[in-house]
């Protein structure tokens, strides 16, 4: 099996040597460009076609946004990467404004890296999945999703209990 390809954005320099060295860690991915801007993401994004983006929400010369923005605007892109936002800015706007604007996952730093490399391995199963649904005769748009951290989980169990007892 071929190795799933990776680009890394991400304007911190500590952050970026992090994020490539857990996918350089698993011997299944392989980063195949990194940038500390959105206007270099956007030409590896054109020029090398990574199957998978990690994208920093805010970045010089263009943020995320801008980035996911001008891939989905730019019609001579022939494969549309997945597109995982990395960002320490969870702000419900910005969650939306991404995911409307092609965002798959939304991971809030800090980060579990088990979770980078689940959400990274998983674009080759929707990949397969979205190409299924392509030749059915109904098909579904793959869900967005944010991931929630343990004590967001937790949150919403407590919020349910208080709704019970009328608290």
């Amino acid at each position: 099996m071929n190795k799933l390809t990776v680009a890394i954005a991400e304007d911190n320099e500590l952050m970026l040597d992090l994020l490539k060295d857990i996918v350089e860690g698993d011997n299944e991915l392989e980063v195949i460009g990194t940038a500390r801007n959105g206007e270099d993401v956007y030409r590896i994004i054109k020029e090398k076609e990574p199957e998978v983006v990690l994208l920093d929400v805010i970045m010089p010369k263009l943020d995320g946004l801008g980035v996911l923005d001008k891939i989905h605007q730019d019609k001579s892109i022939r494969k549309m990467p997945t597109f995982i936002m990395v960002s320490a800015i969870g702000q419900d706007r910005v969650t939306e404004d991404a995911f409307s604007l092609g965002a798959d996952y939304y991971i809030m730093k800090p980060f579990d890296e088990q979770l980078i490399l689940s959400r990274i391995k998983r674009a080759r199963k929707e990949d397969v999945v979205k190409k299924v649904e392509q030749k059915s005769f109904f098909p579904q748009k793959p869900e967005k999703k944010v991931e929630k951290t343990e004590e967001d989980l937790e949150a919403d169990v407590l919020a349910e209990k208080m709704a019970e007892l009328g608290i």
